[in-house]
């Protein structure tokens, strides 16, 4: 990488790790195969499983194949049955991502992973490739997927306007439902900061303004931080503090 494309980088850098470090997809759709297996279902096309590279597995048993709540994280248990020994290590570096790392890391830049993987899986894939000497800190999930306090979750859906909603499949929520559960998944685990890039960008106006409002109405709320990534000004003008960014270097 030029030295002068560094410079103006910023100078903390956050990577994914399944799709941006290694190219995972064989160890996870070799794993979705053998959980799909256990429930009597047979995929023979790998291409149809990539999309489960990324999202949490509970998430997508339930969106591609209507697995309810408890079958998910039944499939979830026989998906690492498999993963946890074999399918972890199915996969590789990227070409050329080693010597980005190096670069950045001479340059003077921060690294961190951050993954929704299970953190103690994600910290022996980056072990495995030696890569942990150029991060700070693996950061990525609890084995049960974070799970919180049934009480605060049921105050959040409600707050939300989602308690009808429990039981329904993604495709049957329309945009700004879909938009009101991503928030609950936010806010559900009660972490101090909620990060949301561009969270009307699909939306319509209405529809934005209604989803702007729960958001910073629950902020309050909840007592939590919300930074907000935006390219629309009218939208920045509610946020208490505004930081603007041009070209990586902040201008105001």
């Amino acid at each position: 990488m030029e030295k002068e494309k560094l410079d103006k980088m910023y100078d903390i850098c956050f990577f994914d790790l399944d799709g941006t470090i290694i190219d995972s997809s064989q160890g996870i759709t070799n794993s979705v195969m053998y959980a799909l297996e256990k429930f009597g279902i047979e995929e023979t096309e790998r291409e149809k499983l990539y999309k489960f590279i990324g999202p949490p597995l509970t998430d997508s048993f339930a969106r591609f194949y209507g697995f309810d709540d408890e079958k998910s994280w039944k499939a979830v248990e026989y998906y690492r049955e498999y993963y946890q020994d074999t399918g972890i290590f199915e996969c590789s570096v990227y070409p050329g991502f080693e010597k980005s790392l190096k670069a950045l890391k001479a340059a003077g830049k921060r690294l961190f992973v951050a993954t929704s993987k299970p953190e103690v899986y994600a910290r022996r894939i980056i072990e495995h490739f030696d890569l942990d000497q150029y991060f700070e800190y693996v950061a990525g999930m609890e084995l049960d997927g974070g799970r919180v306090d049934t009480n605060f979750l049921n105050e959040v859906v409600g707050f939300l306007g989602l308690k009808d909603k429990m039981n329904s499949m993604p495709s049957t929520l329309s945009g700004g439902q879909q938009q009101r559960v991503a928030i609950a998944r936010a806010l559900a685990a009660r972490p101090t900061i909620v990060l949301a890039d561009e969270p009307t960008g699909n939306l319509d106006s209405k529809t934005s303004v209604d989803v702007l409002s729960l958001m910073k109405t629950s902020s309050y709320k909840f007592k939590q931080t919300l930074v907000m990534i935006t390219h629309n000004n009218e939208i920045a003008q509610l946020a208490d503090r505004i930081i603007r960014i041009e070209d990586g270097k902040i201008v105001q």
